[in-house]
């Protein structure tokens, strides 16, 4: 009996000191987390407060967001608020299913003063509709669940509808992104004498990605691996004629990988329908390949690139941007769109076009160079009948004059070759500064 007693007494005290000591490896782990996403001047973070408790703490943390990275016309920088709810281990039992693991995390999001003053209904969407809830395992493992929950709002003549999605994520601890979900979409409708209405979704979305790098979380981390997305409608519709539009069945896959501090990727994105200005067309299709793009050059132009819209952007980092393009450049990349068509009423319009560099031709100190390093092939054809019922055939007999294109039978096609500063049009050398004019 007084061995069982000695067993309760160990448990009960491991189970009540368990939580503390998680706790204090859960703030270390949160404060590191946005450390690393704090790398970046367009959207900040910061810890402003960690309250830690025995069995549970809560934390608030400033996302500054600067506008002018996504309106260069914009100078504010909003600050908006995450709030974190978080329970310790091994016991977990806050975010899902009990289990075990390090910590329960469920995040909120405020909106920046200036637009819940200006929109009252926005933290409800973001509290409401918008939901975060992370668990943290004993692996380091991260398993996040986002829900959209359904949600409608009505103000004048407007009528904004959210529909319910739910999307998972998954990161381990050797950076490895697995994501998926889908999200029943979106609708704006306007009623009145403006009668409008636009529609996307329903959408799917997964992801397998890796991480490299030992700062994965950073504003110019980049992810390999493979993703999807689909989008089965967009559409707006116009009481004003030709004003309405459909777009059916997107599609977006993409492919990459790093061989050598090499990245390499494709990606392709379909369209099944697209009838706009009353014009229908089928089977859109990109083809885009892109090989030999050197990483450790990638990152850095992100990385000052990223300083572009910031205050503390030096002559140095100046120098250091075109240091790191010259780099980049000497991986010899190259950019091939394999296929670039859609299918009209008359016929396919199809197109085709390489472009790469020759870094043995580029001088540092001589930016022209470029020019001659510089190696772009392009050719594709548009059906005669498309662009006669467009009404643009006089243009384009004006092109055929100028030697710009061809007419071939019911084609019109182009067939460009740059090299070595030189311009050909099929075949025949063409002076390209005169296009310039």
């Amino acid at each position: 009996m007084k061995k069982l007693f000695i067993f309760i007494v160990i448990i009960v005290a491991l189970g009540l000191f368990a939580p503390f000591y998680i706790g204090n490896q859960a703030e270390s782990e949160f404060r590191k987390l946005y450390a690393e996403m704090n790398l970046g001047p367009d959207v900040s973070f910061e810890v402003r407060e960690y309250n830690k408790g025995w069995f549970s703490s809560t934390a608030t943390v400033a996302a500054v967001i600067n506008l002018g990275a996504f309106d260069p016309s914009a100078t504010e920088r909003f600050t908006t608020y995450l709030k974190h709810k978080i329970q310790h281990g091994p016991l977990l039992t806050q975010t899902a299913a009990m289990g075990t693991g390090i910590l329960d995390v469920d995040m909120t999001i405020e909106a920046p003063e200036e637009l819940s003053a200006e929109y009252p209904e926005m933290n409800t969407i973001l509290n409401e509709v918008v939901t975060f809830a992370s668990r943290v395992g004993m692996d380091g493992s991260v398993l996040t669940k986002m829900n959209i929950n359904g949600y409608e709002h009505t103000e004048d003549d407007t009528t904004l509808k959210i529909k319910e999605g739910l999307i998972n994520f998954t990161m381990t601890d050797q950076k490895r992104l697995v994501a998926g979900g889908d999200w029943q979409g979106v609708s704006l409708a306007v009623t009145g004498q403006e009668q409008q209405e636009m529609q996307i979704g329903p959408m799917t979305f997964e992801a397998d990605m890796v991480a490299p790098g030992d700062q994965p979380f950073s504003a110019y981390g980049i992810l390999i691996g493979t993703s999807a997305m689909t989008i089965a409608e967009v559409k707006f519709d116009d009481a004003a004629p030709g004003q309405s539009a459909l777009i059916k069945n997107i599609v977006v896959t993409s492919s990459s990988s790093i061989e050598e501090d090499a990245l390499s990727g494709t990606m392709d994105m379909s369209i099944d329908k697209i009838d706009a200005m009353g014009l229908s067309f089928t089977d859109f299709v990109y083809d885009l390949t892109i090989n030999s793009l050197n990483v450790p050059a990638l990152q850095k132009v992100n990385e000052l690139a990223n300083k572009m819209n910031a205050p503390q952007m030096t002559e140095q980092d100046m120098q250091a941007l075109q240091d790191a393009l010259l780099m980049l450049l000497q991986g010899q990349p190259e950019v091939v769109i394999n296929n670039l068509g859609i299918t009209t009423a008359q016929g396919d319009i199809k197109n085709r076009a390489r472009i790469t560099i020759d870094p043995t031709l580029i001088d540092p100190n001589n930016p022209l160079t470029l020019m001659t390093a510089l190696e772009m092939q392009a050719a594709g054809s548009i059906p005669k009948a498309f662009l006669e019922s467009m009404g643009a055939m006089p243009m384009i007999q004006q092109y055929v004059t100028e030697g710009l294109v061809e007419i071939e039978s019911d084609e019109v096609r182009y067939d460009m070759v740059f090299e070595d500063g030189q311009m050909l049009l099929f075949g025949k050398p063409y002076q390209w500064a005169s296009l310039l004019n």
